[in-house]
Protein backbone atom coordinates (compact mmCIF):
# COMPACT_ATOMS: atom_id res chain seq x y z
CA UNK A 1 0.00 0.00 0.00
CA UNK A 2 1.25 3.46 -1.01
CA UNK A 3 -0.10 7.04 -0.83
CA UNK A 4 -0.10 8.59 -3.72
CA UNK A 5 -0.03 11.99 -4.75
CA UNK A 6 -2.35 14.57 -2.60
CA UNK A 7 -1.14 17.89 -4.48
CA UNK A 8 -5.07 18.45 -4.01
CA UNK A 9 -5.28 17.97 -0.28
CA UNK A 10 -7.39 14.74 -0.83
CA UNK A 11 -5.76 11.35 0.25
CA UNK A 12 -4.79 9.10 -2.46
CA UNK A 13 -4.11 5.62 -1.54
CA UNK A 14 -2.69 2.69 -3.80
CA UNK A 15 -3.63 -0.94 -2.60
CA UNK A 16 -2.09 -4.04 -4.19
CA UNK A 17 -3.03 -7.41 -3.04
CA UNK A 18 -0.54 -9.63 -2.66
CA UNK A 19 -1.00 -13.78 -3.48
CA UNK A 20 -1.98 -14.23 0.05
CA UNK A 21 -4.76 -11.69 -0.29
CA UNK A 22 -6.08 -13.21 -3.52
CA UNK A 23 -6.07 -15.98 -1.77
CA UNK A 24 -8.16 -14.97 0.96
CA UNK A 25 -10.89 -13.18 -1.32
CA UNK A 26 -11.31 -15.81 -3.33
CA UNK A 27 -11.73 -18.35 -0.31
CA UNK A 28 -15.07 -18.75 1.36
CA UNK A 29 -14.48 -16.74 3.99
CA UNK A 30 -13.22 -13.91 2.26
CA UNK A 31 -10.49 -11.88 2.81
CA UNK A 32 -10.36 -9.48 6.81
CA UNK A 33 -8.07 -6.72 7.53
CA UNK A 34 -7.40 -6.44 11.34
CA UNK A 35 -3.86 -5.43 11.21
CA UNK A 36 -2.08 -2.61 9.55
CA UNK A 37 1.88 -1.54 9.46
CA UNK A 38 3.31 1.72 8.32
CA UNK A 39 7.05 2.04 7.18
CA UNK A 40 9.16 5.26 6.10
CA UNK A 41 12.01 3.28 3.71
CA UNK A 42 11.64 6.71 1.25
CA UNK A 43 12.20 8.95 3.98
CA UNK A 44 15.68 10.20 4.29
CA UNK A 45 15.74 11.72 7.92
CA UNK A 46 19.37 13.41 7.03
CA UNK A 47 17.49 16.58 5.37
CA UNK A 48 16.87 17.64 9.04
CA UNK A 49 19.98 17.29 10.26
CA UNK A 50 21.28 19.29 7.61
CA UNK A 51 18.31 22.29 7.63
CA UNK A 52 16.90 21.88 11.16
CA UNK A 53 13.60 20.68 12.05
CA UNK A 54 11.30 23.63 10.64
CA UNK A 55 12.84 23.82 6.96
CA UNK A 56 13.89 20.09 6.83
CA UNK A 57 10.72 18.66 7.48
CA UNK A 58 9.16 20.89 4.83
CA UNK A 59 11.35 19.79 2.33
CA UNK A 60 10.89 15.97 3.16
CA UNK A 61 7.33 16.94 2.63
CA UNK A 62 7.66 18.10 -0.57
CA UNK A 63 10.56 16.50 -2.11
CA UNK A 64 10.31 13.36 -0.82
CA UNK A 65 9.36 10.49 -3.57
CA UNK A 66 6.72 8.18 -2.65
CA UNK A 67 6.85 4.60 -3.21
CA UNK A 68 4.16 2.35 -5.38
CA UNK A 69 2.61 -0.21 -3.60
CA UNK A 70 4.35 -3.55 -4.02
CA UNK A 71 3.20 -7.20 -3.41
CA UNK A 72 6.32 -8.11 -1.79
CA UNK A 73 6.28 -7.06 2.01
CA UNK A 74 9.98 -7.74 2.14
CA UNK A 75 11.06 -4.96 -0.46
CA UNK A 76 8.10 -2.69 0.85
CA UNK A 77 8.33 -2.60 4.61
CA UNK A 78 11.69 -2.80 6.37
CA UNK A 79 11.49 0.12 8.76
CA UNK A 80 8.70 -0.52 10.43
CA UNK A 81 7.11 2.26 12.84
CA UNK A 82 5.88 1.95 16.00
CA UNK A 83 5.03 2.97 19.66
CA UNK A 84 8.39 2.56 21.16
CA UNK A 85 8.08 -1.11 21.25
CA UNK A 86 10.88 -2.82 19.33
CA UNK A 87 8.85 -5.82 18.76
CA UNK A 88 5.60 -4.24 16.77
CA UNK A 89 5.50 -4.74 13.41
CA UNK A 90 2.07 -3.05 13.25
CA UNK A 91 -1.06 -1.79 14.91
CA UNK A 92 -4.36 -3.60 16.34
CA UNK A 93 -7.44 -2.27 14.03
CA UNK A 94 -8.93 -2.08 17.20
CA UNK A 95 -13.01 -1.46 17.33
CA UNK A 96 -14.90 -0.80 20.79
CA UNK A 97 -18.38 0.31 21.46
CA UNK A 98 -19.45 2.56 24.38
CA UNK A 99 -22.15 1.85 27.06
CA UNK A 100 -22.86 4.02 30.55
CA UNK A 101 -21.84 2.72 33.67
CA UNK A 102 -24.26 0.98 35.42
CA UNK A 103 -25.67 2.82 38.61
CA UNK A 104 -28.68 3.76 40.69
CA UNK A 105 -29.08 6.98 38.53
CA UNK A 106 -28.66 5.20 34.73
CA UNK A 107 -31.39 3.00 33.03
CA UNK A 108 -29.65 2.01 29.60
CA UNK A 109 -28.43 5.17 28.40
CA UNK A 110 -30.84 7.50 30.32
CA UNK A 111 -29.06 9.52 33.43
CA UNK A 112 -31.47 10.49 35.98
CA UNK A 113 -30.35 13.96 36.99
CA UNK A 114 -30.35 15.95 40.08
CA UNK A 115 -29.47 19.29 41.83
CA UNK A 116 -29.21 17.61 45.46
CA UNK A 117 -25.20 15.80 45.41
CA UNK A 118 -26.01 13.21 47.83
CA UNK A 119 -28.22 11.01 46.05
CA UNK A 120 -25.22 10.67 43.14
CA UNK A 121 -27.23 11.74 40.41
CA UNK A 122 -24.83 14.27 39.15
CA UNK A 123 -22.28 12.01 37.34
CA UNK A 124 -22.05 9.09 35.09
CA UNK A 125 -19.25 7.21 33.42
CA UNK A 126 -18.65 6.07 30.24
CA UNK A 127 -17.43 2.27 29.98
CA UNK A 128 -16.00 1.26 26.71
CA UNK A 129 -15.40 -2.00 25.54
CA UNK A 130 -12.71 -3.01 23.27
CA UNK A 131 -13.03 -5.04 20.32
CA UNK A 132 -11.26 -6.29 17.40
CA UNK A 133 -9.80 -9.79 17.18
CA UNK A 134 -9.88 -10.67 20.90
CA UNK A 135 -11.63 -13.51 22.35
CA UNK A 136 -11.99 -12.00 25.69
CA UNK A 137 -13.21 -8.67 25.90
CA UNK A 138 -11.55 -6.00 28.32
CA UNK A 139 -13.96 -2.99 29.88
CA UNK A 140 -11.86 0.05 30.69
CA UNK A 141 -12.88 3.59 31.47
CA UNK A 142 -12.81 6.62 29.10
CA UNK A 143 -9.16 7.39 29.82
CA UNK A 144 -6.14 9.26 27.59
CA UNK A 145 -6.19 6.23 24.90
CA UNK A 146 -8.76 8.01 23.67
CA UNK A 147 -10.29 11.21 22.59
CA UNK A 148 -13.81 12.49 23.23
CA UNK A 149 -15.90 15.29 22.22
CA UNK A 150 -19.19 16.73 24.05
CA UNK A 151 -20.91 19.49 24.77
CA UNK A 152 -18.99 21.55 27.40
CA UNK A 153 -22.38 23.46 28.25
CA UNK A 154 -23.91 20.86 30.14
CA UNK A 155 -21.16 17.98 30.40
CA UNK A 156 -17.49 18.65 32.04
CA UNK A 157 -15.48 15.93 32.03
CA UNK A 158 -12.65 14.66 35.31
CA UNK A 159 -10.91 11.54 35.01
CA UNK A 160 -12.90 8.88 33.65
CA UNK A 161 -16.64 10.35 35.30
CA UNK A 162 -18.86 13.13 33.52
CA UNK A 163 -20.83 15.78 35.94
CA UNK A 164 -23.90 17.37 34.95
CA UNK A 165 -23.82 20.73 34.79
CA UNK A 166 -26.65 22.94 36.35
CA UNK A 167 -27.29 24.76 32.58
CA UNK A 168 -28.61 21.19 31.33
CA UNK A 169 -31.65 22.12 33.68
CA UNK A 170 -31.90 25.45 33.75
CA UNK A 171 -31.53 26.07 29.48
CA UNK A 172 -34.72 24.74 28.99
CA UNK A 173 -34.53 25.72 25.17
CA UNK A 174 -32.59 22.82 24.48
CA UNK A 175 -35.14 20.32 26.27
CA UNK A 176 -36.81 17.88 23.60
CA UNK A 177 -40.63 17.79 23.44
CA UNK A 178 -40.64 15.28 26.80
CA UNK A 179 -38.73 18.13 28.78
CA UNK A 180 -35.39 15.81 28.53
CA UNK A 181 -32.02 16.61 27.51
CA UNK A 182 -30.24 14.51 24.40
CA UNK A 183 -26.35 14.49 24.45
CA UNK A 184 -24.27 12.93 21.77
CA UNK A 185 -20.42 11.81 23.25
CA UNK A 186 -18.38 10.85 20.32
CA UNK A 187 -14.98 8.57 21.62
CA UNK A 188 -11.99 7.88 19.22
CA UNK A 189 -9.39 5.69 19.50
CA UNK A 190 -5.60 6.05 18.25
CA UNK A 191 -6.73 3.85 14.83
CA UNK A 192 -9.04 6.58 13.84
CA UNK A 193 -12.32 4.26 14.80
CA UNK A 194 -15.08 5.91 16.50
CA UNK A 195 -18.08 5.51 18.48
CA UNK A 196 -21.22 7.96 19.33
CA UNK A 197 -23.37 7.49 22.56
CA UNK A 198 -26.44 9.49 22.70
CA UNK A 199 -26.95 10.03 27.06
CA UNK A 200 -30.24 11.30 27.25
CA UNK A 201 -30.49 13.21 30.97
CA UNK A 202 -34.19 13.48 33.10
CA UNK A 203 -34.68 15.70 35.48
CA UNK A 204 -35.82 14.86 39.17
Amino acid sequence: MGFLNHSTNNIVIDAVLTNKGREAIASTSGLSITKFALADEEVDYTIIKKYGRIVGKEKIEKNTPIFEASTSADLGLKYFLNDGDAQALGQQLQTFSLSLSTTNSVTGTTVTYSTNSQDGTTTFSIVITPGGTSTTLQQITLDSNYEYSYNTTFLSLQASTFTIEPAAKSLTQYHNSAGNLVLPITVKNGNGFEQTIFVTITFA
